[in-house]
């Protein structure tokens, strides 16, 4: 199969995934004992605006008929307006998600790296020094609670150091094209704000890529020992190929596959999975937008967010699928 109908062919395969997704969020999300015209409403809004709230959103009619509505304005482009904002949903995503995206960005060029990195190292240096201290950061980074780390931060570089800010994204730049802070502070060649919000960005993004900076680097130890197992590494290094040629040309490139599927999906898990990071940072993001709406029972919001991240998922799985393919040439795509 060649990589455009196989594109195309997962493409197709997105409808029914996110249908389900949808429909399976809607359904929990409305089985919740409680009025969400009242809490849209107020506490103590009139009985009559009340009645209004739930005629104008259907929410008196059958689930059924409400999830009609529901993907008959998704595919309008309507996604719905969110109370807990008062404004479309899809403007209250556009505004919020470029912030998680940066944030997401950023954690994951910290963790990829230093996660590869130190999971060949630890490979190459089985029980010794180095490869006991990876095991022991990497333990910790898989059991430390996130808030805790975030807070351990803040205590130390804010609070006792003084060096990093504690809250906040940072200066809005002087032009804005992508929603990107910095990236944005270097098209618009804002030099402040980009100081500014790199200043910002760097403990919360160091907060959330911990956890996954500890799963590629065991991840990467595992597959990196199981490849240097194997006789064709044997017989590199038999012909005499340097050490750093027989593991990072033929080693590494075998033992990124396992590493790669978990990149992938904890790029995307990243992206919703942030609302812990956001809320202690203070960092204006889409994590930070979810809570709000599930705290105010903002259906349509809940639902704009959950829709957003199952698209998010399975182009990240597509994506991961067609560097398989560049990875190891025997993988054939659709098979």
């Amino acid at each position: 199969m060649k990589l455009w109908q196989y594109v195309v062919r997962r493409l197709i395969m997105l409808i029914p995934v996110v249908i389900g997704v949808t429909l399976i969020t809607f359904t929990i999300s409305h089985v919740i004992p409680a009025n969400p015209a009242r809490a849209w409403a107020g506490q103590k809004a009139p009985e009559e605006v009340v009645k209004r709230i739930a005629e104008k959103y259907h929410l008196n009619d059958p689930l059924y008929v409400q999830y009609y509505y529901y993907l008959a304005g998704l595919v309008k482009g309507d996604w719905g307006y969110s109370h807990s904002e008062h404004r479309p949903v899809i403007a209250c995503l556009a505004d919020y998600f470029p912030a998680t995206f940066e944030l997401t960005l950023w954690a994951m060029m910290i963790a990829i790296p230093l996660g590869i990195y130190l999971g060949v190292v630890s490979a190459v240096k089985r029980n010794k020094v180095p490869d006991h201290l990876s095991r022991v950061f990497a333990l910790s980074g898989v059991s430390m609670p996130i808030f805790w780390l975030g807070l351990l931060l803040i205590l130390v570089f804010y609070t006792y150091l003084g060096i990093f800010p504690a809250s906040g994204r940072g200066i809005a730049p002087s032009h804005t094209y992508t929603g990107l802070y910095i990236l944005d502070s270097i098209l618009s060649l804002d030099f402040h704000a980009l100081v500014d919000d790199v200043w910002h960005i760097i403990l919360p993004s160091i907060t959330l890529s911990y956890a996954t900076l500890a799963v590629i680097t065991r991840m990467t130890r595992s597959s990196m020992l199981e490849v240097l197992r194997l006789d064709y590494i044997k017989t590199a290094k038999a012909k005499g190929l340097p050490d750093r040629v027989v593991i990072y040309r033929h080693a590494l490139r075998n033992a990124m596959i396992p590493t790669l599927t978990v990149s992938g999906l904890a790029f995307a898990g990243l992206l919703g999975g942030a609302v812990l990071t956001e809320t202690i940072f203070s960092w204006p993001g889409m994590g930070r937008y979810a809570y709000h709406a599930i705290s105010t029972l903002d259906f349509p919001a809940i639902m704009g967010v959950t829709f957003l991240m199952a698209v998010i998922f399975v182009i990240a799985n597509l994506i991961v699928d067609i560097l398989y393919a560049y990875l190891d040439p025997r993988i054939k795509l659709g098979e």
